[in-house]
């Protein structure tokens, strides 16, 4: 049991790690901090290869969806699968499924749920536009939009289960509630990552 909780210690840990080493986070906004240069780096290489897969238009872009848009999906499904086996991730999963009405009085859930439609809405808004210019005049947006809009949050939703079937497992081997296991941000797709 000692090295179950030294892993999940570990773990714990490796947030403060993503904060601290890789984020480098500053004390608040009034304190901006400099430009991490692997986090430049690494948004340029992004950039560079949605340039290279756009350039040569919709044809080719359409082969590269093809492997972008299925590979997420099958690896939360294999995460999903792996994380349900472990002691806990039931808890987990209903704490995920059994919301807290009485949290909807915090101005903080709010603010949290407006950051999550924006990150979710605005996934490669650009490309959208780029590739949206190639439809035929008279196509149905509004369809385009209800079914991107629709796909996009029961992909939230299936993420949700993959993050709160690792957390209860992490609840449970740490031996804590799993509304204290982590705080929200980034660091729990990077505990996700780390299991």
């Amino acid at each position: 049991m000692e090295a179950v909780s030294a892993d999940i210690g570990d773990r714990l840990f490796s947030g403060v790690a993503l904060q601290y080493n890789v984020l480098r986070v500053s004390s608040g906004v009034e304190t901006l901090g400099s430009v991490q240069t692997h986090l430049m780096l690494c948004s340029v290489a992004s950039w560079a290869i949605l340039f290279l897969c756009m350039m040569s238009g919709v044809k080719s872009f359409g082969k590269v969806v093809y492997v972008t848009a299925v590979v997420p999906y099958i690896l939360l499904t294999v995460l999903l699968i792996r994380s349900c086996m472990m002691p806990g991730s039931l808890d987990g999963l209903l704490y995920f499924l059994r919301p807290d009405f009485s949290q909807l009085n915090s101005v903080q859930v709010w603010l949290e749920a407006l950051l999550q439609s924006f990150y979710s809405m605005n996934t490669t808004y650009g490309g959208l536009i780029t590739m949206g210019s190639f439809n035929p005049f008279h196509n149905n947006c509004l369809r385009d939009v209800m079914v991107i809009t629709i796909i996009g949050e029961l992909s939230s939703i299936f993420c949700g289960f993959t993050v709160f079937s690792t957390l209860g497992f992490m609840a449970s081997e740490a031996q804590v509630p799993i509304s204290e296991v982590v705080s929200s941000g980034p660091y729990v797709s990077y505990l996700k990552q780390r299991m």
